[in-house]
């Protein structure tokens, strides 16, 4: 502005045209405003024109899904993903869906590249590793989610050729051991159920890490969290390998060894049970349920597998504890697999044998008992027995008494008898008599047994 001013003087005083200097500014930011308007213009045109790529890449992929150039893809689509991801809105969000949405067509597809030529593989397993360590250090989970399903898409390629299945597996076993051990790990169990759940040749190469991190010593895994979920991802082999193929695996005896000694290491130590939840324990339980379920029908003995009699004992002595009493259905049904007594049948077992002694006072206590009441203390015996029936009830010790003194005690209970019907008192209808003893009351029959 200053040299603009500068070139507007005029006259010898050093007026300057304030028309002049009006105008020229109205120019200036006019031409700011035409510019900032074409820029965004252009890079809406520029937006517009990469949809019409998708779209045709979109075409492409659904014609010629089994072409090896697709692999090639796989790198420009992460980058053009990285650079609109994190965007929440204007075109790039919108751009990021769509690109997401056509990468997701072309790895998650059914056809894959067929025919791949040395060269070609071995790119691909280049872009493999490079696409890994994008995975380790992803800065969002929406970009994690695509760089699996395209490391998934370049493995899934490799294993159509023979030979490949070492690489794919020590490649997955490389990013196992980052979300073990690395604290700053960017992976979550999802990206290793994929592999699991859908390629029975991986699997089992990491079932054998799977159980390694399960460990509860410093041999495991950083933390209780990633314990719990190696022992939930080794119980999704077991489940998707299945019954009938179970028992064929090679690695299988080996695997049940050291899942019967973690088990038993963590069951031994007491104190370690009172510091996990009962959720926790009842993964290891899970497992080892699903093992001992899947050897059912094969030719495989689940004790020489699992060492059931060392591991039966341990397992039911954990309901003792009332904090793990939920874990009483699960811990059953592997007593079961296992061929052995359930926990409750042992404990009805012990309820159904009750001792003499305590049947004698319940056949006692069966009867029930009312003692007279009397204003006269000297009247009252701690010892008599329930009226009943009209007949007196008499008390152990009498009867004892009673049975010495012989024909002299039959006689003075003939003469009461005798004197009692003679005093018989009359009761009206509708009236209530008190309890007696042959028509007499209580306490009046105490006073003549006693005279």
């Amino acid at each position: 502005l200053k040299m603009l001013q500068d070139d507007l003087v005029t006259g010898e005083n050093g007026e300057t045209a304030d028309g002049d200097l009006e105008d020229q500014l109205a120019k200036m930011f006019g031409a700011k405003q035409a510019a900032k308007k074409a820029a965004k213009e252009a890079k809406t045109h520029a937006v517009h024109f990469k949809f019409r790529v998708l779209d045709l890449i979109e075409i492409y992929i659904q014609r010629q899904s089994q072409n090896p150039l697709l692999l090639s893809t796989v790198s420009p689509f992460l980058t053009g993903l990285r650079d609109c991801c994190g965007n929440s809105t204007g075109d790039k969000k919108a751009l990021f869906e769509r690109m997401s949405g056509v990468f997701k067509k072309l790895c998650l597809g059914k056809d894959i590249p067929k025919e791949l030529t040395t060269d070609i593989i071995q790119s691909t397993r280049q872009t493999a590793e490079e696409v890994l360590n994008q995975c380790c250090k992803a800065p969002l989970s929406s970009m994690l989610d695509m760089c699996r399903v395209g490391l998934y898409y370049l493995a899934r390629t490799l294993l159509t050729v023979d030979g490949q299945e070492d690489f794919v597996s020590e490649l997955y076993l490389k990013a196992l051991s980052d979300y073990m051990k690395r604290k700053t790990s960017k992976l979550n169990s999802k990206f290793f159920q994929d592999i699991i759940d859908r390629q029975p040749l991986i699997r089992w190469r990491l079932a054998k890490g799977l159980i390694q991190y399960s460990d509860p010593s410093d041999w495991g895994a950083r933390s209780d969290y990633l314990k719990q979920e190696s022992i939930r991802l080794f119980n999704i082999v077991i489940q998707r390998t299945g019954k009938a193929n179970l028992a064929d695996q090679d690695k299988l005896p080996a695997l049940g060894s050291d899942l019967s000694r973690i088990v038993t290491s963590i069951l031994n130590n007491t104190a370690d049970i009172k510091k996990k939840k009962s959720q926790k324990i009842r993964e290891y339980l899970k497992l080892v349920l699903s093992v001992s379920r899947g050897l059912k029908d094969s030719s495989v003995q689940v004790g020489s597998l699992l060492n059931t009699k060392e591991l039966g004992p341990l397992i039911a002595k954990l309901v003792e504890d009332s904090s793990l009493s939920n874990l009483k259905g699960i811990v059953n049904e592997i007593l079961v697999s296992f061929g052995q007594q359930k926990i409750n049948d042992k404990k009805r077992k012990e309820r159904d044998e009750p001792t003499a002694a305590k049947a004698d006072e319940t056949a006692v206590d069966s009867h029930p008992k009312s003692v007279p009441k009397t204003a006269n203390k000297k009247n009252v015996q701690k010892d008599t027995d329930t009226v009943m029936n009209g007949s007196v009830g008499v008390s152990p010790a009498k009867v004892a008494s009673g049975k010495k003194e012989g024909e002299g005690k039959e006689e003075k209970k003939q003469k009461l008898k005798s004197a009692n019907q003679k005093n018989k008192p009359t009761v009206a209808a509708g009236d209530s008599a008190p309890v007696t003893v042959t028509g007499q009351p209580a306490a009046k029959k105490q006073k003549v047994a006693k005279k």
